[in-house]
């Protein structure tokens, strides 16, 4: 049984650095909302998804 980190809520900069000590490939997918479509405040991790040793975020920004 492999270890479940959830990292959602985070920023992005703290989950890749918790993910990365646990050696998990990581890739993320960036979102907005209908409101902003600029990268404006700080990127926050709103899902997870692992697939074996693979974590995939979703990051949007506040």
């Amino acid at each position: 049984m492999s270890t479940i980190i959830d990292v959602v809520g985070f920023h992005v900069e703290e989950a890749l650095n918790i993910l990365s000590k646990y050696e998990f490939e990581v890739s993320i997918k960036e979102t907005h909302s209908p409101k902003s479509i600029c990268k404006e405040g700080e990127g926050r991790v709103i899902k997870q998804i692992k697939v074996n040793n693979h974590v995939k975020l979703t990051v949007s920004y506040f």
